[in-house]
């Protein structure tokens, strides 16, 4: 259950109070031993490690050519555990597409692959092995101007026992299989459709009422359920043979939001579902969940996981994209409990732990041997963030903390919860040698303290073009509405699409700095340029039907005229040459949101880790936080700027010089050509050329230029939302609401500060 603002503010009140004593008075040795007591060492039942299969060879292109492919992406449509067996059904996205079989034993061992006798034009939708080992396909059969539907039978050794043609209105598509020693069933749009596997004979069973999103699975009697996500959370449904129906199963889930990859039961458990750091087994009787398999206590990069199935508690194989979006499949085992190495523990929490974040925790401790750090995620909510309170309060301090919107960062630090880093940034030998974005570095300092480590970032703002904005840093509100009237355009398109609630929050997101002075402890949410603001998005839509925009039209606002400015996300040299050489068509001005004229495009990271003032080994804090400034994970960063100078260079050279890849034309010619960008825009394609040494130049320039952080603080977020609705619905005057939102942002800041 969400709280009121009222309430939030009393939750940190009483928590903060608590911590002060605790950091700086009576309770520090204390908070220090229960904080050592409450890390712990990682679950040692919960750890498995990659082991070598048959599935290995589908991501080795000399091996796969032995498998009838000439080697390429892969793309894996489902993976079944059933009798002994694992099955991997696949498709090569080259060549000529087939869809193939893999099927090895709990080893990795025995492998068999045979592509599937599909129809011609059939592409497959679901998949399903019964116990005795026959295969069952349900394949789209793609006609020049219909569709149809068709169930292959399969033996073992991929022989085609029997086609059947299977009926479907317009909405038919086959979402997920399973099969019985008897029965195959299948779950469409509409309803559970059940084949008898002997005569082909069919009958339907309705669908639970409730609106779910999930699969048919076998529990681990092999009777069939459906599980999936429903807006209370888990749910899942059993057949009842006597009521020739599905009835809902009361089982116990702890509130299990999210769940992913839902697989068939083993061993003591019904079924399996996913969340973002591990597997957990659910049973029919209540119990549950309970993780069987965590991923970063596996060292196991798990950023999408796609599909698992489990052969047992113990035994299991995953389908994963990691946080380089490539795809990963692994047969894991579980490790013996007295087999696991320890480890001094150090604990990060975090209300949101980003994929990036999740590669450098495993990747660091894949390498370390004296460390490793423990994951601690709260809920992204206020339930979350006051829960994380609470423990701080308490004296449970975790080590580390990666800081998020709901946090209250500034409080933290002038509570001195957080440790300064710059004693160990400075004499550390090897970070000493390496040059650093000293301006990004700096804009996160607080009170002069360098209390984050912010390995990698992007750039937000607004870009003009040059010839209407000359070299303007920043715009005032005035100014930029003078223009959007003086050249006769509509708030509808002049800032792109954009409403009156997208406008205030992009302003304040980037701009917070110019109302809220943390240091002071002062705000000005009552001044004329706050004022201003609320008018000038009082101009703008209210309400956006998403679904209407003709994004081609509206994407190329900035080349017909329409569109005066447009939302800047710098995040690479290649981002650069899509907005200058495609969005916008000419050279850019890059500036900040429209306030008072002086800010300029501000500096949003991608993660800011600090240290614990109470960290129970600030030494090995340190060594997980150095390692995010060294060449290894500088040069691993893809998605926002490193800060590290000599990996900016190697982007640099990088985007200049793509990689080329040959191929053989339809002459039989071989042809070398490298990765090409091209924009469709209104109808019209755009190529965008390689960044040269004149782009480079003007991103460093912008980069080297920036001062200012993103900074929102979502409880000040949530007061001016809540009180600028009734000056856009025209209930109240501007200043007014200003007047409203200043006092109570004041007794926010004054209690938290």
């Amino acid at each position: 259950m969400k709280r009121s603002g009222f309430s939030r503010i009393i939750s940190f009140v009483m928590a903060f109070a608590v911590l002060t004593c605790t950091l700086f008075g009576c309770g520090h040795a204390a908070a220090a031993k229960e904080n050592k007591e409450a890390a712990g060492p990682v679950d040692k039942n919960v750890v498995f490690h990659e082991k070598p299969s048959a599935l290995d060879s589908l991501f080795n292109d000399v091996t796969a050519q032995s498998l009838g492919s000439e080697g390429g992406e892969i793309y894996i449509n489902t993976v079944l555990a059933v009798s002994g067996r694992y099955y991997v059904c696949y498709s090569r996205m080259d060549g000529e597409e087939k869809t193939s079989l893999l099927s090895f034993d709990a080893d990795g061992n025995s492998p068999v692959t045979f592509d599937l006798p599909l129809p011609e034009n059939g592409l497959i939708a679901a998949l399903s092995v019964a116990p005795d080992g026959t295969i069952y396909a349900a394949s789209e059969v793609m006609e020049e101007e219909s569709v149809s539907w068709n169930l292959t039978a399969i033996d073992a050794k991929g022989k085609k026992v029997r086609d059947q043609a299977l009926g479907g209105g317009e909405n038919f598509y086959v979402q997920s299989m399973v099969s019985t020693e008897r029965e195959t069933w299948l779950q469409s749009d509409e309803e559970v459709r059940v084949i008898d596997n002997a005569k082909g004979t069919e009958r339907t069973v309705e669908k639970p009422s409730t609106d779910y999103y999930g699969k048919l699975c076998n529990d681990s009697r092999g009777d069939v359920i459906l599980v999936g996500s429903t807006d209370k959370g888990l749910s899942a449904w059993k057949y009842d043979g006597k009521k020739a129906a599905f009835s809902e199963v009361k089982i116990q889930t702890d509130d299990f939001w999210g769940g992913e990859g839902f697989s068939s039961g083993s061993g003591p458990y019904d079924f399996y579902a996913g969340k973002d750091d591990g597997l957990y087994g659910f049973t029919l009787n209540g119990s549950g969940p309970v993780k069987v398999l965590d991923y970063l206590a596996s060292d196991l990069e798990i950023g999408d996981m796609q599909n698992c199935a489990l052969l047992s508690a113990e035994n299991a194989v995953i389908v994963s994209y990691g946080s380089d979006s490539g795809i990963h499949a692994a047969l894991l085992q579980k490790v013996d409990p007295a087999l696991v190495g320890d480890r001094t523990v150090l604990t990060l929490a975090t209300t949101y732990a980003s994929a990036e974040l999740r590669s450098a925790i495993v990747n660091y401790n894949k390498s370390n041997d004296k460390y490793r750090v423990a994951l601690k995620e709260y809920e992204y909510d206020d339930a979350g963030n006051s829960l994380l309170n609470t423990e701080i309060a308490s004296g449970n301090i975790p080590d580390m903390f990666c800081v998020t919107p709901q946090m209250p960062v500034e409080s933290y630090a002038s509570k001195g919860l957080f440790e300064d880093l710059e004693p160990m940034f400075t004499s550390d030998a090897e970070i000493s040698k390496n040059k650093y974005l000293g301006n990004v570095l700096d804009a996160f300092r607080i009170d002069g303290k360098m209390y984050f480590v912010t390995p990698s970032f992007s750039v937000l703002g607004l870009m003009g073009k040059k010839k209407d904005f000359k070299d303007t840093k920043g715009i005032t509100i005035d100014q930029l509405d003078k223009m959007i009237k003086g050249k006769g355009l509509s708030y509808d398109t002049a800032m792109g699409v954009a409403s009156k609630d997208s406008i205030l929050s992009w302003n304040l997101f980037c701009a917070m700095d110019q109302y809220v002075d943390w240091d002071k402890g002062t705000c000005s949410f009552d001044s004329d340029s706050f004022i201003k603001l609320l008018k000038f998005a009082a101009k703008f839509p209210g309400e956006i039907n998403y679904d209407s925009i003709d994004w081609q039209k509206a994407e190329a606002g900035m080349r017909d005229g329409t569109q005066l400015v447009r939302d800047s996300m710098l995040y690479s040299f290649d981002a650069y040459t899509a907005e200058r050489y495609g969005y916008v068509g000419e050279e850019i001005t890059y500036m900040g949101y429209p306030g008072n004229g002086s800010n300029g495009p501000v500096i949003q990271e991608e993660m800011a880790i600090a240290m614990s003032h109470a960290a129970r080994d600030k030494e090995g804090c340190w060594d997980f936080l150095r390692s995010l400034y060294l060449d290894d994970y500088q040069n691993s960063i893809q998605y926002s700027f490193p800060v590290s100078r000599k990996a900016l260079k190697a982007r640099a050279e990088s985007a200049m010089n793509p990689k080329t890849y040959t191929y053989t034309d339809e002459n039989g010619k071989e042809v070398q050509d490298s990765v090409s960008n091209t924009l469709f825009l209104n109808g019209k394609e755009i190529d965008i050329p390689v960044p040269k040494q004149a782009d480079i130049d003007v991103v460093m320039n912008i980069l080297d230029s920036l001062q200012s952080k993103a900074a929102v603080d979502t409880n000040i977020s949530k007061i001016i939302n809540e009180e600028a609705g009734a000056f856009f619905a025209g209930q109240k005057s501007a200043e007014t609401v200003a007047d409203v939102i200043q006092s109570r942002v004041q007794v926010y800041i004054s209690e938290t500060k």
